[in-house]
């Protein structure tokens, strides 16, 4: 295994019950910050929909993208879309970028689901992507679940994040950190609704992560997760896909990230 530089995170922990007000207040200042760093580094042509206002739009059609995974059940992976939305909010142009399912008719069911949602586009027309996430990780038995996390939680070496000493690039642990902050909103709500399915809350949250030269997640992984709701990990992992992290320095940046749930 590579060596990691390992430090305690100020952001390594969220509380259940904190998540409403604290997705709201970090949503507002996630939709008025995010645009300006996107247009940073985008053409003035291009006008880019928040992940945020990506999030609200997708809200509620959760078991028809599961529906359409449901396909290739034997399979995991994820598939990357990029659309276009009119100035009335409605999808007038998509693409699957990539997919890593065998079955082509996952890409194309899910392509069919996102054609049919509205976003917020602010009555111009902009552009927006998602990735969909599917069997990120396995489902835990509630013993083997318990287990795991007391063990789990015992851990003093792996809080926050810890960007491997052999990346090619270079990123500041603590620019990670502020970054996946203000995205909490994107998967708060991953947290509630899976609470809510097994009535259970508590876990941790382990992934690996490929932050791209674009600041962009290009490749995400399991590293140890401990939730109860396999559905929820693989909604957080979609939301670390839409995040927007500071451009790395000299090439890709490698890095394990720990949040645990209380």
């Amino acid at each position: 295994m590579a060596s990691k530089q390992k430090k305690t995170s100020r952001f390594h922990s969220l509380s259940a019950t904190a998540l409403p007000i604290f997705a709201l207040s970090l949503g507002a200042c996630s939709a008025s910050s995010r645009p300006t760093e996107d247009a940073a580094s985008q053409t003035s042509s291009e006008s880019w929909l928040d992940p945020v206002a990506v999030v609200s739009g997708m809200r509620g059609s959760e078991d028809d993208y599961r529906r359409c995974f449901m396909r290739a059940m034997n399979e995991r992976g994820i598939v990357e879309t990029e659309f276009q939305v009119g100035s009335h909010g409605d999808v007038v142009g998509l693409e699957v970028v990539r997919s890593t399912i065998g079955r082509p008719d996952v890409a194309e069911c899910l392509a069919s689901e996102l054609r049919k949602r509205r976003f917020e586009s602010a009555g111009r027309e902009a552009k927006g992507r998602w990735t969909f996430v599917f069997r990120l990780t396995d489902p835990i038995e509630k013993r083997e679940y318990e287990k795991r996390l007391e063990k789990e939680s015992e851990r003093d070496d792996a809080n926050g994040v810890a960007v491997h000493a052999s990346s090619r690039g270079r990123l500041e642990e603590e620019r990670i950190e502020e970054t996946v902050a203000a995205a909490y909103p994107l998967f708060a709500r991953c947290y509630r609704d899976a609470i809510s399915r097994s009535g259970r809350a508590g876990g941790i949250l382990r992934l690996r992560l490929v932050i791209g030269a674009e600041g962009r997640v290009v490749e995400l992984g399991d590293a140890g997760t401990v939730l109860p709701d396999p559905y929820a990990v693989d909604c957080i992992a979609e939301g670390f896909y839409a995040m927007r992290f500071p451009e790395p320095n000299g090439g890709t940046v490698q890095a394990d990230y720990r949040l645990e749930f209380y």
